[in-house]
């Protein structure tokens, strides 16, 4: 599945794409280069997906980073979980790579444009009149 996914965000040539295998794959990925955004299944083979969108909220490092759950597991209870753990966006398998990549660019929009009112509200120094 990684493969699928890689290949059809390249091809939408909207991002560049780190695929790892597992958590712990994708922890040393992270550490090298901070991403934009993160794909994350729910089942991974090292740990539960929930419990590392957690992980990743909790560390001040990657707790900036959103999450998207991208997941077999399409039960309503499963996307409510997902969401819950903090990610930013729960997506299910079959998925059109299309709706992915606007999925994620609306993410990222919506980060720039916060990151963006942020900037502009925060306070400036006092200027002397003269």
């Amino acid at each position: 599945m990684l493969g699928v996914i890689d290949l059809s965000l390249r091809l939408l040539g909207k991002l560049d794409v780190v695929a790892v295998a597992n958590f712990a794959e994708a922890l040393e990925a992270i550490g090298r280069r901070r991403p934009d955004v993160i794909l994350l299944d729910r089942m991974l083979p090292d740990l539960d997906g929930l419990e590392g969108c957690r992980r990743l909220k909790a560390d001040p490092d990657s707790s900036t980073i959103p999450i998207v759950f991208l997941s077999a597991r399409s039960d309503p209870a499963d996307v409510k979980a997902g969401l819950a753990a903090g990610a930013d966006g729960y997506l299910t398998k079959p998925f059109d790579p299309v709706v992915l990549s606007q999925h994620i660019t609306a993410i990222l929009k919506d980060r720039d444009e916060h990151a963006g009112q942020t900037a502009r509200k925060a306070p400036r120094g006092r200027r002397r009149r003269r």
